[in-house]
This record gives C-alpha cells, sequence and structure tokens, in this order.
C-alpha cells in the first residue's frame, strides 16, 4: 500500500533538517547564496585584474581573458539559474498535478485524453520546444523557465496519476465518497495531500534538466546575451579549454552544485 492514514502529512516532505540527505542538500544550497553575496560585497575585484590568472587567494576561482574575477562571474549566474530550475520545476509540478489528478478522478475519456496530451508532449524534445518559442517570442530567463516547465509536465502527470489511482481505495477516501462529497473535493482535499510528496520529490529532476538546458541552450549561444549564466560561462570558456582550466571547471561545480543540492532537498524518499 503506497499511503496509509497513519503516515505524516505533505509538510513532512518539506522539513530537509529531518534527513541526512535533505541537510547536504541546503548546506549546498546556502554555499551557492553565500557565492552569490560575495558577488555584492566585493566588486572591487571584479575589473582590472591580470588576464588569465589561475587561482590564488586574492582571486579563488581565477580570472578569464578580459581579467574578470570568475568567482564574481559564478556569483552573477547564481539568480538566473535558481530564477529558471524554480520557474519551470513550480510550472511542471502545477500542471503536472492538476493533469494527473483530473486523470485519475475523471471519466475514462477524461483520463485517455489525459494521457494522450502526456504523451503528445512527453515527445517534442524540451530544448526544440525552447529553441522554436524563443525564436518566435523571445529568449528571456522567465519564457524559457515556463517553457521548460511546460515541457517537463507529463512525468509528473503520470506519477500522481498513478498515486491517486492507489488512493481511492483508501478507507477515508471510501468513506470521502460515501458521504456523498464531490469527485473534485475529494480529489484536491483528500488525495492531493497524499501525493503531494511524491510529486515533490521529483521537483529536483525537474530542477536539474531545466538547469542543464537553459545552460545549453546559452551554451550554444541561444540564451539572453544580457543575462550573465553559467552556461554561457562555460561557452566563454571554450576557447581556453587547454590554458585556463578554472574557466570551465568552476561554472561546472557550480551548476553540479545546484543540480544536486536541489535533488537532495526534496528527496522525500525517506521523509516519511
Amino acid at each position: 500500500m503506497l499511503i496509509t492514514a497513519n503516515r505524516p502529512g505533505p509538510l513532512a516532505a518539506l522539513a530537509p533538517w529531518r534527513r541526512r540527505s535533505g541537510r547536504v542538500g541546503l548546506a549546498m544550497l546556502l554555499c551557492l547564496a553565500a557565492i552569490a553575496l560575495y558577488a555584492t560585497a566585493f566588486p572591487e575585484l571584479h575589473l582590472g585584474n591580470p588576464a588569465l590568472r589561475a587561482p590564488s587567494l586574492r582571486h579563488p576561482f581565477g580570472t578569464d581573458d578580459l581579467g574578470r574575477d570568475m568567482l564574481i562571474e559564478i556569483a552573477r549566474g547564481v539568480g538566473p539559474s535558481m530564477l529558471v530550475g524554480g520557474i519551470a520545476t513550480l510550472t511542471a509540478l502545477a500542471i503536472g498535478a492538476i493533469a494527473g489528478l483530473i486523470a485519475a478522478n475523471g471519466s475514462m475519456l477524461v483520463d485517455d485524453l489525459v494521457m494522450r496530451a502526456a504523451e503528445l508532449t512527453a515527445t517534442i524534445p524540451p530544448l526544440l520546444l525552447a529553441i522554436v518559442l524563443g525564436a518566435l517570442f523571445g529568449n528571456g530567463a522567465v519564457l524559457t523557465a515556463i517553457i521548460l516547465g511546460v515541457s517537463f509536465w507529463p512525468m509528473v502527470a503520470r506519477v500522481v496519476r498513478a498515486a491517486a489511482f492507489a488512493l481511492r481505495g483508501e478507507a477515508f477516501v471510501l468513506s470521502a465518497i460515501a458521504l456523498g462529497r464531490s469527485y473534485t473535493s475529494i480529489a484536491f482535499h483528500h488525495i492531493l495531500p497524499g501525493v503531494l510528496p511524491i510529486a515533490l520529490s521529483m521537483s529536483g529532476i525537474i530542477f536539474g534538466g531545466a538547469v542543464l538546458a537553459e545552460a545549453t541552450l546559452a551554451f550554444v549561444g541561444l540564451g539572453d546575451p544580457a543575462v550573465t549564466t553559467w552556461g554561457q560561462t562555460i561557452a566563454h570558456a571554450g576557447g581556453f579549454m587547454h590554458v585556463a582550466w578554472w574557466l570551465w571547471l568552476f561554472p561546472g561545480l557550480a551548476l553540479v552544485a545546484a543540480c544536486v543540492g536541489v535533488g537532495l532537498l526534496t528527496d522525500t524518499a525517506h521523509a516519511q
């Protein structure tokens, strides 16, 4: 049985300090936040530096070919990358959770229509959709995040639908049906709290996929040129791959830290 009445509510899944993996993920994200604050605390370290200097005490992540401090460059990419990942994750979770509940609690026709729509959406590569819509409507960070979120909702819908089907036989759901509650009330007041931890556990996958997709778009020159991102930083390092390893290593590590940190923070598999 997937979820029982004795299991904690969805708020238990939002307490990462109760899990070792959650504490590690939270610490990684706090380190990224500290790096972002570094950019505002020491702006004088960003310009007027020797070009292509290896990491040192004054410049822990070295400098690039323009003399810019790499630590500050990475710090400037924290906000845009987190913004894209956060908006994409919230968009996918909202659409996927609602679609999954509708599919599980609607008629067979409604279930079939929702699942066919999910399959159709899943066949479109997220990067291709982002490239096409970005060419039509612009390549801003928010629009890119929404496009990626729309691309990722089918995986959430499938998981929520399966979990909702499992909960339909639980005693508290059968009691609500016997009391004459509407299917909408049952779905959002009884089933949704039970499937929410499972949906939240997927947010790490969605966040990581969105951040990596944004970095890929920026790497190939399809990101917003006015916004500093980790993908742009890594792309700029391509011409100095063999002479300045720090130009691509540290942005890549920041990208990995963000994805792994959110993944560990939202890993609710052991939260119950």
